[in-house]
């Protein structure tokens, strides 16, 4: 059953928002990014956030260690890559992380490891996105409103790819 990631929390109702929703990962932007938060923000946050849902740093180029982080995903010479737990994960992503644009996911290479899908995902084309057989459904803008997490996306979004998985 593919997983979902709620990306780009930076606001306390956001973390309300999850804790209702239960995605299975979201993610705190440490890069240089309108979605960007400090680590003592998100450290307060993550003591507020349900013990079931798993959280993961955003990074660019370098990471810093967190001990508040179960993973950490970072963009670096082209590639994008989650850490954590013992394990590793390729993230197919779009060519502006965060921007909201879908590239074409036809060009995913095949791989035998399971990877996580970026880019664009939003409730038009989330059956589109779980049919590609990711590991995790990876949602940023696709769960936002004039900027800011819309409860009512989050909560379609991650009720969406659970049905999908279950029909």
């Amino acid at each position: 059953m593919p997983k979902i990631k709620i990306c780009g929390l930076f606001r306390e109702e956001d973390i309300d928002i999850v804790n209702q929703a239960l995605p299975d990962f979201v993610g705190f932007v440490f890069a240089e990014s309108k979605r960007r938060v400090t680590p003592q923000w998100a450290r307060e946050q993550c003591l507020r956030l349900d013990k079931r849902i798993k959280t993961v740093g955003v990074f660019v180029g370098s990471h810093e260690h967190f001990d508040f982080l179960d993973y950490v995903q970072i963009y670096a010479d082209g590639e994008c890559r989650i850490f954590g737990c013992g394990e590793e994960y390729a993230v197919f992503d779009g060519p502006s992380p965060g921007s909201g644009v879908a590239f074409d996911w036809s060009a995913i290479p095949c791989s035998d490891k399971p990877w996580f899908l970026a880019g664009g995902i939003n409730l038009d084309n989330i059956g589109e996105a779980v049919s590609t057989g990711a590991y995790c459904i990876d949602v940023s803008s696709g769960a936002e409103t004039d900027g800011v997490k819309d409860a009512t996306k989050v909560l379609d979004l991650v009720n969406e790819v659970r049905t999908l998985c279950v029909s």
